[in-house]
């Protein structure tokens, strides 16, 4: 069988990966392909990514497999780009996507070249790579006219990716802090997929982009209202109170529904109404706020920790704002305590290949019982974050550490880890988080100047550096789509 010369190259990290987590199991081989992929979509759509990796693995280094049909291989390598990516193994998914897209062309198969970048600029995005993401997203759009033309599928079936691929590049805007850009984004897949009715045959669709609305509506709201912006929504969306109505309209949409997708969404949407509450009473929110944010976090988190859900990037999302919260309000730690006995085999089974090491070992200063908790559930965001490669979420992390530390006086760690997380942003790359960059040169400044006896060439230099950064942030985009918080949404 005759194939482009693309196919056979097989990419060296990829194929060490294989044989090293399965390389005996060859009792799929006898299996019809068009039933192993069957198994294969089964296993992806319950999200059962491991069982879906086994299964692509036995595809793969069978003895017949170079009797699979090109346009059936790239759905096989799409498909282990979508069980890494379900198991939070970023940096291996891009090879496998990489060769379905590769493969495709050569078959002209457009719907998969598709899928695939899209599914890449999903990817990137979770690394921090945003310029990539951007590149890998547009791709993806600009299939859609010849997907069309070539009549490769349904004029739905195309207007439902584009406005998964709108809904995606409005995540890229949002963590770049393009808050506007981001909620357009957000709304034309709104209105795409009301228009054609996927609504109603997906409702997790909606529940997934209220969710980014609510997000970047709170956000703006805490620069300047942008009522305006959010009249294509009913009015009951539209509440002067703020965006927890979002949140709300969300979670009838996720309730009495045990399907893993919807309990995820569930648990993201628990997770992002916590985080925007404590946001819209910030600076003094009262006790019962205080309770509300700790049960919608503490919920979402034992949701995300169940196996049939396992939301990796979630559980580290999870940790890092109960640990900011409970260094910020370490009197609530006992809710904490009570609660962790409950979920302690679940939090077990997660860190189980994970190590985690404390960032601070000792630290010579006085914190509360619930600060030293809250360091530990730090530790172990950090550390899932680390393994995950998600350098953003790490720069989180360090932050948080610093604000734990300068809640306590405790000058010197908080500088340490302040600094850590400059040094990751400047990693990631300045235009990618100018933001970043000026929030924590401002927390450095801040700092700084607190310290007993700040060293002064250190807190110029640092001075100058922010104003150099807002330099670039007037030149790029106005300045009050600031959000101030060290949470993660």
């Amino acid at each position: 069988m005759q194939r482009c010369s693309q196919i056979g190259d097989t990419n060296a990290l990829m194929f060490i990966s294989l044989q090293y987590l399965h390389a005996l199991l060859d009792d799929i081989a006898m299996v019809p392909i068009q039933d192993a992929l069957t198994h294969l979509n089964e296993h992806l759509r319950q999200r059962q990514y491991k069982e879906a990796l086994e299964t692509i693995e036995r595809m793969l280094q069978s003895p017949d497999q170079d009797t699979i049909e090109p346009t059936e291989l790239s759905q096989v390598y799409f498909s282990l780009g979508e069980a890494y990516r379900g198991l939070s193994r970023f940096k291996e998914a891009i090879a496998p996507y990489q060769k379905a897209i590769d493969i495709a062309k050569c078959e002209n198969q457009l719907p998969i070249q598709a899928d695939s970048y899209n599914r890449l600029g999903l990817v990137y995005e979770r690394l921090s790579e945003y310029g990539q993401a951007r590149e890998a997203l547009a791709n993806a759009q600009n299939l859609a006219l010849s997907i069309v033309k070539t009549e490769q599928e349904s004029p739905n079936e195309t207007k439902i990716r584009n406005a998964y691929v709108e809904n995606n590049l409005g995540l890229v805007e949002r963590q770049l802090r393009h808050y506007r850009l981001a909620l357009s984004h957000y709304q034309n897949a709104y209105k795409s997929l009301e228009a054609i009715g996927q609504f109603e045959n997906s409702a997790n669709s909606k529940g997934i982009l209220l969710n980014n609305i609510g997000i970047v509506a709170t956000k703006l709201r805490i620069g300047k209202a942008e009522q305006n912006l959010l009249c294509f929504l009913p009015e009951e969306l539209q509440s002067p109170e703020g965006s927890l109505e979002f949140f709300n309209q969300a979670l009838t949409i996720y309730q009495n529904n045990s399907n893993p997708t919807y309990c995820n969404g569930k648990a993201r949407t628990l997770h992002n109404r916590g985080f925007c509450n404590y946001l819209h009473h910030m600076p003094s929110p009262n006790n019962d706020v205080l309770n509300a944010v700790i049960d919608d976090f503490q919920m979402a988190l034992k949701i995300r920790l169940d196996p049939a859900v396992l939301d990796r990037v979630g559980i580290a999302r999870t940790l890092t704002n109960l640990g900011c919260f409970y260094g910020k309000h370490p009197e609530f730690i006992n809710r904490y305590k009570l609660w962790r006995n409950k979920v302690q085999p679940l939090l077990d089974s997660v860190f189980e290949n994970v190590e985690v090491s404390p960032s601070f070992s000792n630290p010579q200063c006085e914190l509360a019982e619930g600060q030293i908790v809250a360091l530990k559930i730090l530790d172990c965001a950090l550390a899932l974050f680390e393994d995950m490669g998600d350098r953003n979420g790490q720069a989180t992390v360090w932050r948080s550490y610093g604000h734990l530390f300068q809640g306590s006086q405790c000058f010197e760690l908080s500088l340490q880890a302040f600094l850590k997380a400059y040094q990751i942003y400047k990693e990631i790359g300045i235009e990618s988080t100018l933001i970043d960059h000026q929030d924590v040169l401002e927390e450095i400044i801040s700092l700084l100047k607190e310290m007993p006896n700040p060293e002064q060439n250190m807190l110029a230099d640092y001075e100058d550096s922010l104003n150099r950064i807002k330099d670039q942030i007037v030149a790029k985009f106005d300045s009050d789509i600031r959000a101030d918080t060290h949470m993660y949404t």
